[in-house]
């Protein structure tokens, strides 16, 4: 068997077995965070979106929208059980012929293109928490900064399954208490670290910048932009600021 299989192989293995992991934690822990959740919708844990093994670029939210099962049942019928099946699922979304990605990830669709990195290619999205719940807006800001803390284990593991990763983009903010480079500076912990590498705007909360996200196995560049491409308008604006921004970025690794 040729290196590439081997390692490709290997990948997989380590796909599998952390969406297990994932799945039991998300079925143990449900009652915990049962109050953030849909009533009327049956979700799955979806770490990653796309295929971690060929991304070169990552684009990272805070959790995957309810809607995703709502609006695209006919992608989760029937619903994975096991890491396997769910890998399956999640590994081809954006190549699914039958069925199109959210909506959602047009914003972050057009960045992409401007970096040459297509979701159906080179890029994957991963998810702070795996866990879709109501909108951030809808539900307490403690409860939901307490779930997106717990489950950010699972984002630093899931970063480690891109083998071939060397740059990420980050916008938006995780509830109305904290930007996303705010949380990351403050929550990384167990031997990762997300610190300033080069401002690109005027120092202020949430100011359009370059980080750096270090750890066991991880030394990556990230973009921060303070609007998500959920916000209004956010998909073109996060989009002109790449533009705007594309020396530093290729300059920084991306």
């Amino acid at each position: 068997m040729m290196f590439d299989q081997v390692q490709s192989s290997a990948n997989l293995a380590s796909r599998i077995a952390l969406l297990d992991q994932v799945i039991s934690d998300v079925t143990r822990t449900g009652p915990q965070f049962a109050d953030l959740m849909r009533a009327d919708v049956t979700t799955s844990p979806i770490p990653y979106f796309g295929d971690p093994c060929s991304a070169v670029v990552a684009t990272i939210g805070v959790n995957p929208s309810a809607t995703e099962f709502s609006f695209h049942a006919r992608r989760w019928q029937p619903m994975p059980k096991s890491g396997e099946a769910l890998n399956n699922v999640l590994s081809g979304y954006f190549t699914n012929p039958t069925v199109g990605p959210h909506e959602w990830f047009k914003g972050w669709a057009d960045c992409l293109e401007i970096l040459n990195c297509p979701y159906d290619r080179d890029a994957v999205h991963l998810d702070l928490s795996p866990r879709a719940t109501r909108s951030m807006g809808q539900v307490p800001y403690d409860r939901f900064l307490e779930m997106v803390v717990h489950d950010l284990p699972w984002f630093f593991s899931a970063l480690r399954l891109c083998p071939r990763l060397k740059a990420v983009l980050m916008a938006g903010a995780v509830t109305k208490k904290f930007y996303m480079n705010e949380f990351m500076s403050r929550y990384a912990k167990n031997g990762f670290a997300f610190t300033l590498a080069r401002r690109l705007e005027a120092q202020s909360r949430g100011s359009t910048a370059l980080y750096r996200l270090t750890g066991p196995g991880i030394d990556l560049p990230v973009f921060f932009y303070r609007r998500g491409p959920s916000a209004r308008g956010g998909g073109a604006s996060l989009a002109t600021a790449i533009t705007q921004h594309l020396k530093e970025l290729k300059e920084a690794g991306f």
